[in-house]
């Protein structure tokens, strides 16, 4: 993972061990639960046939992510802006 983030290709983690820990996790567990995520999926991910549109949807989640964050108001004056936690209007 380090001769990646030092390649530019990841982004540097805050706990290399952990993030390296998480992705072969995530790696495992469709060995290990293969027969069910077949079945879940309606194709084994480990097949050729399968691993095609397995590997778009994990290159999609790591490359764009999976949460979609609401745009903030760009012309939100003083009065239109929600009150701060604690702070009453």
């Amino acid at each position: 993972m380090r001769a990646l983030a030092a390649a530019g290709v990841v982004r540097p983690a805050p706990d290399e061990r952990i993030r390296t820990a998480f992705l072969l996790c995530n790696d495992l567990s469709l060995v290990l639960l293969r027969r069910q995520i077949a079945r879940s999926v309606g194709f084994d991910p480990l097949t050729r046939q399968g691993l095609g549109p397995w590997s778009a949807a994990v290159l999609d989640v790591y490359t764009s992510g999976v949460f979609a964050f609401p745009a903030a108001p760009q012309d939100a004056g003083p009065d239109e802006r929600p009150a701060e936690e604690g702070r009453h209007p």
